[in-house]
């Protein structure tokens, strides 16, 4: 349905990142990430959030990796930059994978124009903008905390999946304003690159 509104967005994905965490904390990993894996269950009392489909294949396997379709080709934009080095999915590659999500949900699209250019992000140039979209309709403190979620390096991301969400929120634990974290990469330029096929979200 397109942009949904950052309040909106972090209300839902507050409790999948809760339940990352606990499933970290029993040594599992869900793998698979994506908006395809997070259905949205509508109710008289609103709207929820269920997460599905553990450890999906999402490798480019026999896959075209330059273009922007739907299936296993889609989930390249969520995939962490370690395993398309070959490391196994940890705890760190989910809390990726959900900031990519948090990034769907508020601008509409992938963070990446196109397979190829997560894969290029992830495995073959790194240092790349960790994504390349405007955030121009973004606020600057969701921008920071993806930003920090989607950095490169494991130990660059956030403690957990819940600090994530809260710094996306705006606000610590206690409810303290949280700034934009200073050494998130600057969001780079609008591109003439175009925007992702919208059925590769399932909402």
């Amino acid at each position: 349905e397109g942009r949904l509104e950052p309040g909106v967005t972090c209300r839902l994905l507050l409790p999948i990142a809760d339940a990352l965490d606990t499933l970290h904390d029993a040594g599992v990993v869900h793998g698979a990430i994506s908006p395809r894996t997070i259905w949205i269950h509508e109710s008289q009392g609103g709207r929820s959030a269920r997460m599905t489909g553990f450890a999906l294949d999402t490798s480019l396997h026999g896959h075209d990796a330059g273009g922007t379709g739907d299936g296993v080709l889609s989930e390249a934009f969520y995939v962490a930059p370690e395993q398309f080095r070959g490391a196994p999915a940890g705890d760190a590659a989910d809390q990726y994978a959900l900031a990519c999500t948090l990034y769907h949900c508020v601008g509409g699209r992938p963070p990446f124009s196109s397979a190829m250019a997560a894969v290029r992000a992830g495995a073959l140039e790194p240092g790349l903008p960790v994504f390349d979209f405007s955030t121009d309709e973004i606020p600057d403190v969701l921008v920071g905390a993806i930003a920090i979620g989607m950095a490169d390096q494991t130990t660059r991301r956030y403690a957990s999946c819940m600090a994530l969400l809260q710094a996306a929120q705006g606000a610590d634990a206690t409810g303290s304003p949280l700034p934009r974290p200073q050494d998130a990469p600057h969001p780079p330029a609008a591109t003439a690159a175009p925007d992702a096929d919208p059925a590769s979200a399932e909402w």
